[in-house]
């Protein structure tokens, strides 16, 4: 836990005392969430997280604040807070799950323009319906989700994948410190993924592999497989499920 991280927590401790003294308030949740979200507006997005820790360890079942929290914890990812404040896609995706959404808030979400940082990962695709096991789902997945090879420690991904919706995709890799970029075109099948390369990788042009129902997008011949994890904070994991 990082040095900031530790006096974060410690003042979220000293609000749950405050707030669980005598002649205060015994239900602290709403008071909180409610100062969290004017902070919010004032673009505060640090002490506003603090404040929503401090009202979902008063009542984990105010599934309310899971929303705040993704809100939150999306700005400070545009902020470069990342690892500060754990503000990892995982983890956000997880505060959307736990907010119990209807299915009118879904169709919705797209609307949201604080969740823009996590609109490319396998779990918002999963969220707003999409399955990996349809042709046509498969094609939105993969071109909505931003792929990821392996981690280079200190580094971030060794490679990656970009996919088009008119067919067409990139692959780069990392390799003896500069980046490496090969260009294709690509389909599906059911969750099966075909790739023909322009130029060959270790003598191979051609290329079959699957999209699995964990968010795992493996094509043998390249070096993966693929998340959409980009390695935000190296000494912690964050992949979408």
């Amino acid at each position: 836990m990082t040095h900031t991280r530790w006096i974060g927590m410690a003042l979220v401790t000293g609000l749950l005392l405050l707030w669980s003294a005598p002649g205060l308030s015994q239900d602290a949740a709403p008071g909180l969430v409610k100062k969290a979200v004017k902070l919010y507006k004032k673009k505060k997005y640090g002490e506003a997280h603090l404040l929503l820790e401090a009202a979902l360890k008063d009542n984990p079942g105010y599934t309310k604040i899971h929303m705040h929290l993704a809100q939150t914890l999306c700005q400070l990812r545009v902020k470069g807070k990342i690892c500060e404040h754990e503000a990892l896609r995982s983890t956000i995706m997880r505060h959307l799950f736990k907010a119990k959404l209807s299915r009118r808030q879904k169709s919705r979400l797209h609307r949201n323009k604080a969740l823009a940082p996590i609109r490319d990962t396998f779990a918002y695709q999963r969220l707003r319906g999409l399955s990996p096991r349809k042709t046509k789902n498969v094609i939105k997945i993969l071109c909505n989700v931003s792929w990821y090879g392996p981690l280079i420690l200190g580094k971030g991904a060794s490679s990656g994948i970009d996919f088009k919706k008119k067919g067409q995709m990139t692959f780069w890799m990392m390799k003896d410190g500069a980046k490496q970029t090969f260009k294709g075109t690509w389909s599906s099948r059911s969750n099966l993924v075909f790739i023909k390369l322009e130029k060959a990788i270790d003598g191979i042009k051609e290329l079959q592999g699957a999209l699995y129902p964990t968010g795992e997008l493996v094509l043998p011949g390249l070096p993966g497989p693929f998340y959409d994890d980009p390695h935000d904070c190296v000494t912690k994991k964050d992949s979408a499920f």
